[in-house]
């Protein structure tokens, strides 16, 4: 064992960083666009808008780095339209540290009526696509691009609406609108309404009594949109809050309807903090299992500690794991082999044994030190890999 002690630490240390390494892309496609250091402008435009352009601006030099050259475009696939697939704009060549994209651009895949379809007012999400290799197809690069575009048809959810409710829970979800209107309350799941509600002369309307499905620890999306077929799915509220199933919270007061703000002109709906795409939750005990979030909402405290949940992090503290890991064995080994050599009593064989063992560890320490110094030279000076820092 302890001569190949040095061996398998090596191969360890191989294996762990070819894990690594090709995540990078799969990182890079589970983070937000605003982490990889891309920012954009405008987030809302105008009822039936001639021009959706979208300025993009890359801050961050690595993202810089690795998508100069390359072919990037944006794709929406939070729009659910029966029978057809995603939609995908027209791929852009970056040149430098701003490009612009048009969703009105959209490609010859695309199934007809796309652009259309970004224009219908409402919250639209999308990905950040990239072309990493002109043989390749296109992968997600980053996500949480939106814009709104403003609808005649907007809609308030009740300020007052209670976030956190125990299970099987009825309660009035009230909002306003336009008046006389009809409005339906769509399943986040799938995207068929649940029930419909019509407001009165003053644009106030309510989904009274209303059931929220799910068990202890999911979350419902209130998605209010126009009854409209063709608009299913795309939220015509200035806010979607996120309603939480909580068997440990008491059953909230009823809410009268006919007190909701009326939404006022030129409000962009969709612009609300949260969304069916990227939920959130603030407080403890609040994942979905019932666990208890750390590190400012980012992990998951368990009994070795805060493990982040975040793909990038993640990978950082199964990294810093390995390492402390293999550096206790390596440690442990060499105590017992200094133990060895100390109870030899002159015995050859057996002080020959510590002292192979003792070896062995420190050498599998100096292995683990300078894989770690190779991954982060390989990981930050040469491939850039969002995340690696020194």
């Amino acid at each position: 064992m302890p001569k190949i002690l040095p061996l398998i630490v090596f191969l360890f240390s191989i294996i762990l960083f070819s894990f690594i390494v090709p995540l990078g892309n799969i990182v890079r496609a589970a983070e937000t666009c605003s982490n990889s250091g891309i920012t954009y402008s405008p987030n809302a435009f105008p009822a039936d808008p001639s021009d959706l352009t979208l300025h993009f601006t890359i801050n961050n030099p690595n993202t810089a780095s690795i998508l100069n050259g390359k072919y990037v475009r944006l794709h929406f696939s939070t729009i659910v339209v029966p029978f057809f697939g995603d939609i995908n704009t027209e791929p852009v060549l970056i040149t430098g540290n701003t490009f612009q994209i048009n969703p009105l651009n959209v490609t010859r895949e695309s199934y007809a009526g796309s652009a259309d379809r970004l224009k219908i007012g409402g919250r639209h999400e999308a990905v950040l696509n990239w072309e990493p290799d002109p043989k390749k197809d296109y992968i997600d690069f980053c996500s949480g691009i939106s814009y709104s575009v403003t609808d005649s048809d907007t809609c308030v959810v009740d300020p007052n609406l209670p976030l956190v409710i125990p299970p099987e829970t009825a309660i009035n979800i009230n909002f306003s609108g336009k008046p006389n209107t009809s409005y339906s309350l769509v399943d986040p799941a799938t995207k068929f309404s649940l029930r419909d509600a019509t407001t009165d002369s003053k644009g106030q309307g309510s989904f009274s009594n209303m059931l929220i499905p799910g068990t202890n620890g999911d979350k419902f999306v209130v998605n209010i949109t126009t009854s409209d077929k063709a608009r299913i799915g795309v939220s015509s509220c200035t806010t979607t809050p996120v309603i939480k199933l909580d068997a440990k919270t008491s059953k909230p007061p009823t809410l009268t309807p006919g007190s909701v703000p009326l939404p006022g002109p030129g409000t962009a709906p969709g612009t609300g903090t949260t969304t069916g795409a990227a939920l959130t939750c603030t407080g403890s005990n609040c994942t979905k299992a019932g666990g208890e979030l750390c590190d400012n909402n980012e992990g998951i405290q368990t009994a070795i500690g805060c493990v982040h949940t975040e793909p990038q992090k993640l990978i950082k503290d199964i990294f810093t794991l390995s390492l402390g890991i293999g550096g206790g064995i390596a440690f442990l080994l060499m105590v017992w082999g200094a133990f060895e050599m100390i109870t030899s009593a002159g015995n050859p064989d057996t002080l020959k044994a510590g002292k192979e063992r003792f070896m062995n560890a420190i050498i599998g320490i100096l292995f683990i030190v300078f894989s770690s110094l190779l991954l982060q030279i390989i990981g930050v000076d040469i491939l850039n890999i969002p995340g690696f820092t020194k």
